[in-house]
């Protein structure tokens, strides 16, 4: 019920009055969403790689779609002519600050973390 709420809401702000459903659009949004519950499913089945954090893994998911998904990006827009220092800007803040604070298994935080016996958000395994 939430997710209809949600999707309407957005909607209500997004959408314009000659806004129209695009089949490529539509078809992207079931392909993104088959995409995800597979990968659910299948990380479910197979479990996580032995040795592996929580972070880790959505790390290397993350790099994996990036590399996948440089071909299309560039066969449907073609290699950028510049990187503006707006872009320079995005991608500091995405390196640096969403990347904060550096924590890992062996991370003093990580032993923080188990020594007040809570579970650590970059480690499910302790």
């Amino acid at each position: 019920m939430w997710g209809v709420a949600g999707v309407v809401g957005i909607a209500l702000v997004v959408l314009g009055p000659q806004a129209q459903l695009d089949a490529l659009g539509v078809a992207a949004g079931l392909g993104g969403a088959v995409s995800m519950g597979l990968g659910v499913v299948l990380t479910k089945r197979w479990g996580r790689p032995d040795g592996v954090s929580a972070l880790g893994l959505a790390g290397w998911q993350l790099t994996g779609a990036g590399l996948l998904l440089t071909v299309p990006a560039l066969v449907i827009d073609g290699v950028p002519t510049g990187i503006d220092a707006a872009a320079l800007a995005g991608y500091a803040w995405l390196g640096i600050v969403e990347g904060w604070p550096p924590t890992s298994c062996g991370s003093r935080a990580s032993a923080a973390c188990r020594s007040h016996r809570r579970r650590c958000w970059a480690c499910s395994h302790h």
